[in-house]
């Protein structure tokens, strides 16, 4: 008896150790996954926008400067190389958008009117009302 006791006691600790709960608020639904995608969006544009802002003012710097002059500055040059990483730097975010855009769509809840079949539409009217649920699952 004693021997049960002594493993009994410990799994009940380990058993309750180990139970997780998901809370609430980390629920990843349709609406988690469009704001992800919306915030994502957003940072590409951003990291696109400042990557050819910084691309053209280096390209217009470096141009400026006279062909053959032995103190040429090379920070226009400097400009179009980071706008350049800029730019590369917002595919990612834009493949993560798309990705989230495709979660959120795999969780639609659709309202909708369905067409009754002839038999029925003599009784209960020709349309119902239904609610689709679509969840692909990959």
């Amino acid at each position: 008896m004693k021997r049960i006791y002594c493993l009994l006691v410990p799994m009940t600790f380990v058993i309750n150790s180990l139970a997780q709960q998901i809370p609430a608020d980390t629920v990843k639904n349709k609406a988690y996954y469009l704001e992800k995608r919306s915030t994502q969006r957003t940072t590409g544009w951003i990291f696109f926008g400042f990557g050819a802002a910084a691309m053209i003012t280096g390209t217009i710097m470096y141009a400026s400067q006279p062909l053959l002059a032995s103190d040429k500055d090379n920070t226009g040059g400097v400009l179009v190389v980071a706008g350049a990483v800029g730019m590369l730097a917002s595919i990612p975010f834009f493949i993560s958008s798309h990705h989230n855009n495709l979660k959120a769509m795999e969780f639609s809840v659709a309202p909708k009117m369905e067409e009754n079949d002839p038999l029925i539409q003599m009784y209960a009217g020709r349309y119902q009302p239904a609610i689709s649920l679509k969840i692909n699952l990959k």
